[in-house]
This record gives structure tokens, C-alpha cells and sequence, in this order.
């Protein structure tokens, strides 16, 4: 039962954390910027999932050099 659990919120969290990430890909100026402090809040050591986040990321490198 917990396992199910988990399953789930670790895919709603990938899933808002994806969308942060196409949101920022599709911004300009401001907004991006926005976003951009909003992922690396996502990526910090007290997010929930932070490592299979920052895996998405690490796989991506040429798409987000930054």
C-alpha cells in the first residue's frame, strides 16, 4: 500500500516538475527567469523527489546548459 503511495506522488511530483520545465522552455524575459528560480527551488535538497528530478535535468544537458 505504501509503495502505491509513494509510486503516486513521485509521479504527480515529475509530472508539475515537467511541466515547470516546458513552461520555461516556452518563456521569455521575466517569466523565465521566474521559472527558472522556481525549478531550482524543485532541485534543492529539501524538495521531495530532488534526485529523480535532477536526473531529468542531467539527461537533458544540451537542452539546459544553465
Amino acid at each position: 500500500m505504501e509503495a502505491t503511495i509513494l509510486r503516486r506522488t513521485l509521479r504527480k511530483e515529475l509530472s508539475e516538475f515537467k511541466e515547470y520545465v516546458r513552461e520555461y522552455k516556452e518563456a521569455e524575459d521575466e517569466e523565465k527567469e521566474d521559472l527558472k528560480y522556481l525549478i531550482q527551488q524543485r532541485l534543492s535538497d529539501s524538495s521531495p523527489f530532488a534526485a529523480f528530478k535532477r536526473w531529468l535535468i542531467r539527461d537533458n544537458k544540451e537542452a539546459f546548459p544553465e
